[in-house]
């Protein structure tokens, strides 16, 4: 009934809708700035800003440089005549500057993201790095005329030229007895090797062949077996890899060693050789005894 009164009532009805008009109108701005695609865009880029803000590196310091020494460009121009045998033009040079730059922000930023962390390569390269250190034959003595020559005594056969071989074959792969003994005796009577045997792409002759190139070829075992035959005989069978053959060496060069005179600087290199890599084992013992290695979470394979 209140109601009814109020809007029957002409001189209460005009207030009351004015007051309702002005309570829409106060409203109607904030309306339509949210509605507004470049409040949305502002809104967004907000959070966009937000989220780099949480996730990105921190920023390098203010102070932080480059700085390329008188050193580094002379190291740059050594490497270029090493490479070239000659020194680098202007523009060359500045190649090689702007290339070292580039090296060098690339390797910060990477060291700033933490690439470097469980990087296997990286690893890696870091422990030979340090192995090459710690055997570098100049941290060994040098060593007395007994060293040497107790050394040149322990490992001479290192030093001596290897043993060679020259011989022809004739392959009959699996050949029966008869067509073995039917070849033999026609090589024997001094048939042409190359119209007798089965087709092969193995090599009829060899001549001062090493061990590696034979067995490289005709299988392990192969050299063993030429160089306790006569010379200058056909005879067989001589197995490989590949079946039978008949043989016949023309040469065998036997092994020599040569004297510790003519051998000595070699012997002296060999030695440090040897030493470095003691001393390399000595030292990653030694610095393994500085950590405390727990394996306990290890299950060994079965």
């Amino acid at each position: 009934m209140y109601r009814t009164l109020v809007m029957q009532d002409p001189k209460i009805a005009k207030p009351v809708a004015a007051s309702i008009a002005g309570s829409g109108s106060r409203l109607h701005p904030l309306s339509q700035l949210l509605r507004d695609p470049l409040i949305h865009f502002l809104l967004i880029g907000a959070a966009v800003f937000g989220l780099y803000a949480l996730i990105a590196p921190p920023p390098l310091p203010a102070q932080s440089e480059i700085v390329i020494t008188s050193a580094d460009a002379g190291r740059l121009k050594a490497q270029f005549r090493s490479t070239w045998s000659r020194e680098p033009t202007p523009a060359e040079f500045d190649g090689l500057l702007e290339n070292l730059i580039r090296e060098e922000v690339f390797y910060r930023e990477a060291k700033l993201f933490g690439l470097d962390q469980n990087d296997q390569v990286i690893r890696l390269r870091l422990r030979q790095k340090s192995e090459y250190l710690l055997s570098q034959p100049a941290a060994v003595a040098a060593p007395s005329e007994v060293q040497l020559r107790a050394h040149y005594e322990e490992t001479k056969f290192k030093f001596a030229a290897p043993s060679s071989i020259s011989f022809q074959q004739v392959y009959l792969g699996d050949a029966s007895q008869d067509d073995f003994q039917r070849v033999l005796d026609a090589l024997k009577a001094g048939a042409d090797a190359a119209t007798l045997g089965a087709t092969t792409l193995l090599p009829s002759t060899m001549q001062s062949a090493q061990q590696a190139g034979v067995e490289s070829t005709f299988g392990k075992g192969f050299f063993a077996a030429l160089a306790a035959l006569p010379l200058g005989e056909w005879t067989g069978p001589v197995r490989s890899s590949y079946g039978q053959h008949i043989v016949r060496v023309t040469a065998v060069s036997r092994p020599e060693t040569p004297s510790f005179e003519t051998m000595r600087a070699q012997v002296e290199a060999d030695w440090r050789l040897r030493e470095g890599e003691r001393a390399k084992e000595a030292a990653y013992q030694a610095l393994k005894a500085r950590y405390r290695i727990d394996v306990s979470q290890i299950v060994p394979p079965a």
